[in-house]
């Protein structure tokens, strides 16, 4: 999967959840530069940063990553 469609995929559920960018930062401890690069896709997460935000917002982190139960056992 590309860094632009995980993009894609954080920033739809952030406009689900609610929050608002600033809280996101604030709560997670992410420059609000470095999340705008995320939701852009011109950059991917460290793995932490992405786990905290699947968490934050209640996301399966598989289905963010486009990985199938299929993909799990190959």
């Amino acid at each position: 999967m590309k860094a632009v469609e995980i993009g894609e995929k954080l920033r739809s559920a952030i406009k689900q959840s609610k929050h608002t960018k600033c809280e996101i930062c604030s709560q997670l401890g992410i420059k609000r530069n470095a999340l705008s690069r995320y939701l852009s896709g011109k950059e991917l997460p460290e793995v932490v940063v992405f786990a905290n935000l699947c968490d934050y917002l209640k996301l399966d982190a598989n289905e963010i990553l486009g990985i199938t139960e299929a993909d799990k056992f190959q």
